[in-house]
This record gives structure tokens, sequence and C-alpha cells, in this order.
């Protein structure tokens, strides 16, 4: 079955080649790849990815896995061509608005990395959120300056909660 992925900001296709007890033998855009899943939780997924072991978080939300890895978070929206459409526009930054930075998941948030005033660059670290005993660093998607930051360190958050304000450089 042929079916159309938002891998890491990429449209891809993706199609399951065979399943085994052993694992699956995938194709993503006509690479194939060999995954063998090795313990499975709640939360955790162990990964044998082309011979190669890959440890991490993940948390699902409707048609989205988030994977956490590495400090950073990665959607991948599985579904149909609208709900991936629906998705991309998203994570189009509106040159003009401000950006709100918050996490898709609960934690506690460890340290902020910006003041307000602060101008940051497209991909700076902005805050670190420990979520599920792993620390994330959350970045920006946009030049601009802070604006207002909503919390502080210490702080216990919810999933979505608005932490950080990133307004436009005003030219």
């Amino acid at each position: 079955m042929k079916i159309k992925t938002l891998l890491f900001d990429q449209l891809a296709d993706a199609e399951i080649l065979s399943a085994t007890d052993a694992g699956y033998e995938i194709s993503i855009d006509k690479k194939k790849v060999s995954i063998q899943i090795s313990a499975l939780t709640e939360s955790r997924l162990n990964l044998m990815i082309n011979g190669s072991p890959h440890h991490f978080y993940y948390t699902l939300e409707n048609n989205q896995v988030h994977i956490h890895l590495n400090n950073r978070t990665f959607p991948i929206t599985i579904g149909d061509q609208q709900a991936i459409n629906r998705q991309r526009g998203k994570s189009i930054v509106d040159p003009d608005a401000d950006e709100v930075i918050q996490t898709s998941m609960p934690g506690k948030v460890i340290d902020i990395l910006v003041k307000v005033g602060d101008e940051v660059n497209h991909g700076d670290g902005i805050i670190i959120i420990e979520a599920m005993k792993m620390e994330n660093e959350i970045s920006c998607r946009r030049d601009g300056v802070v604006s207002k930051i909503n919390v502080k360190p210490g702080d216990t958050i919810e999933a979505h909660s608005p932490l950080v304000e990133i307004s436009p450089i005003k030219k």
C-alpha cells in the first residue's frame, strides 16, 4: 500500500514492501529501508534501521507522529494529501505575524536561552524543555526579535502552551 507522507517537512511516497515478525522492509521515495523494532513502549521506540540502532521518544497527535531525537522534535504526517497540505500550511511562517514558540508535549522549563529584545535567527535555540526525561531545545523558525517570554525556568507547562513570542524585525 502506497501512502503520502510528510517526513521532516518533505513530501515523500512511502510503501510497506514486506512485513514479518522480524520487522519491515519499506520504501521511501524508492529507497529501500529495513526496520526492526526491538522495543516499543507507550512513548519510546528502539529501532534497527538498515542495521544501525536508533533510540527515540515519540508522541502521537491525530495523523502526526512527533519524533524526539537529539534534543529536536521532528513531525511526520501520515495521511491523505489534504491532511498533508493542511500540516504543511501550518509550518509556513507568515513574515508579518509573530511566531509563538510552543511545545507539542507537556514538560518542565529547564532554561530560557534568550531575553526580551534579543535578535534571533532562524534555527537559533530559544528554550530548553524537559519532557519524558529528555531535554529538548526548541528553536525559532524565523529571524526576529524576542517580544515576550511567558514562562520561567522551573515552570511546569502543558502541551501547546505559548512559551516565547518572536516578532518580525521592523525595517
